[in-house]
This record gives structure tokens, C-alpha cells and sequence, in this order.
């Protein structure tokens, strides 16, 4: 047990030395490439941030278990809107959520992120559903990217391409580190959670779903201790978003039903919990310390839902 909390704590480490190189060299490339931040954000950094996602993924397919990426991926966007941002939030007496959302695209990314529990509604994800998916998030990337990539600027001048192709090294580099940090949470949680005696789907769901958004939980610490209470929400959003791609994509190369088992009560919370946020963040493209709490309740519902109905634990 000690050696597994080490291994823990290093690989948060990892991930959180990573995330900040990688936030930097992000906003760096935005800058020598003339595009706004938003668009990278949402983008490249909401990709890079959903890496640990993606080893999840293909290992579960690997080793042929495919309700655990799925449960993982869905745990992923509800960690994201009801765990990180309040949580910032709260500890921040209140964020500003940095963005150039109009209130509709807003409304299309919400849907987006909670469509994927919505289809888990009937207990199974298909393959169809996961070509609805991919087709869903093509069309909100299409939406989002049309006023911003206008601005991109051609690169005529060699030595900035190579500067620029510089900096993307080091992102990559930066990733890296993230990727074997996140590894190491991931297998500890797995390990931890095999101890409790949690169902597969559940425990991705849960605890997993945490692991992999140690990048994104990094960004808001790190905002934090550097008194910074606007976020890039752009990166928030791309990040659960991806989720969508991500389980559209493993849902096709599987090819078959998978099972997701968990509470149709907290996909209803889910809703829910998603129509607030949409609320709150119109209201002044904010969150409040209570609008915060707000959220974290609804987090802790929609883990109590998983874990003690359709028996999440089993307790005996």
C-alpha cells in the first residue's frame, strides 16, 4: 500500500511539471502563429490534456474490457464541469470563465459533452451511437473553428516556421511527461480500487476519470498558487469534448454493443447538472462561490447514484 501511494504522488508530480510546461509552450505557439487562444486552446491543449484518455481507451480494448473506457470517458466530463471548475471556484471566492463562446455555441458544446450519457440511457453504447458521436463532434468543431481560424495567418517566414516547430516540440515533450505521470496515477487508482471492491464500469467512472484529468486539475492548482481566477475555460471544454470524439471513435473500432451499467438517475443529474452550468456561466461568464457549491452537489449525487445504484460496491 505504501509503495502504491508513492507511485501515486510521483505520478501526480509528473503530471503536474508537465502541465505547466505544457500550458506555456501552448500559448507561446498561439502567439508565433497569430491564432487565438481560444482556438488552441479548445484544440490543441483540450487534445493534449485528453492523452491519458486515450492510452485508457486503446489499453481497454487491449485487454477487452471496453465498459471501463467508456465509463472513464463519461466519468471524464462530469469530473471536469462539476469537480475542477467549482472547485477552482470555490477556493477562488469565484472565476471568470475567459472565453469568446456565444451563449448558442455554448448551449452546442454542453450538448455535445452530455450526449454520450444521454446514449447510455439504454444501458448499452453501439457503434452507431459511436458514428453519431464523431458526426456531432465534426459539427461543433466546424461551428467553433469558423470565426477563428479566419484569423490564422500564413507563415511565409522560415525561421518562424522553425521557431514554431521548436516550440511544438517541446509541447510534445511536455505531453510526454504528462502521459507517464498519468500512467502511474492510473494504475495506483486501479489498484486502489480493485482493493474496494468497485465494479469496472463504476470505478472508471469514479476514480479513474479523476486520474486521467490530473492535467486539467494541475491547470486550476497551478491558477491557483499564481492567484489567477480567470481560466481558459476554451481548454476545459475542448477537453471534455475530445471525450466525445475519443469514445465515438473506440466505440467504432470495437464494433460491437458495450455495456454501460451505470444509474440512468445520474445521467438524469448529469442533465441537469449541465442546464446550471449553462445558467450560471450566462448569467456574467462567471462562477460564484455558491453557484459553485451548487455543482459540487450535484458531483457528489451523481457519485452517490453510481456507486450505490444497479450496485456500483459491492458492499458485501
Amino acid at each position: 500500500m505504501i509503495v502504491s501511494v508513492s507511485l501515486l504522488l510521483l505520478g501526480i508530480i509528473g503530471v503536474w511539471i508537465g502541465s505547466g510546461f505544457a500550458i506555456n509552450n501552448v500559448s507561446r505557439l498561439a502567439l508565433r502563429a497569430r491564432v487565438p487562444s481560444f482556438f488552441m486552446s479548445f484544440l490543441l491543449l483540450g487534445f493534449l490534456t485528453s492523452f491519458s484518455e486515450i492510452f485508457v481507451g486503446v489499453s481497454a480494448l487491449i485487454d477487452n474490457v471496453p465498459d471501463v473506457f467508456v465509463g472513464n470517458l463519461l466519468g471524464s466530463s462530469v469530473v471536469v464541469f462539476f469537480l475542477v471548475i467549482p472547485l477552482f471556484a470555490l477556493l477562488c471566492n469565484g472565476i471568470t470563465l475567459n472565453h469568446t463562446f456565444s451563449f448558442s455555441h455554448l448551449v452546442l458544446s454542453s450538448i455535445v459533452v452530455l450526449l454520450p450519457a444521454l446514449l447510455t440511457l439504454d444501458n448499452v453504447i453501439t457503434p452507431l451511437d459511436g458514428l453519431i458521436l464523431v458526426v456531432v463532434y465534426a459539427f461543433l468543431l466546424v461551428v467553433q473553428g469558423k470565426d477563428s481560424i479566419r484569423h490564422l495567418e500564413m507563415l511565409t517566414s522560415g525561421r518562424k516556421v522553425r521557431n514554431m516547430l521548436s516550440l511544438l516540440l517541446k509541447t510534445i515533450g511536455s505531453v510526454a511527461i504528462i502521459f507517464v505521470g498519468a500512467n502511474l496515477v492510473i494504475d495506483q487508482v486501479l489498484y486502489l480500487g480493485s482493493v474496494l471492491k468497485i465494479q469496472p464500469f463504476v470505478l472508471s467512472f469514479i476514480l479513474i476519470s479523476i486520474g486521467t484529468n490530473i492535467p486539467e486539475l494541475s491547470i486550476a492548482i497551478r491558477s491557483l498558487f499564481e492567484k489567477k481566477t480567470t481560466i481558459a475555460f476554451g481548454n476545459y471544454v475542448g477537453s471534455a469534448s475530445f471525450n466525445t470524439l475519443e469514445l465515438g471513435l473506440l466505440s467504432m473500432i470495437h464494433g460491437q454493443k458495450i455495456p454501460a451499467l451505470g444509474s440512468n438517475y445520474a445521467v438524469i443529474l448529469f442533465a441537469v447538472g449541465m442546464f446550471l452550468f449553462l445558467i450560471f456561466s450566462r448569467s456574467k461568464k462567471s462562477i460564484s462561490r455558491k453557484e459553485s457549491l451548487v455543482l459540487l452537489l450535484v458531483y457528489v449525487g451523481i457519485i452517490l447514484m453510481e456507486l450505490f445504484l444497479k450496485g456500483g460496491w459491492n458492499l458485501w
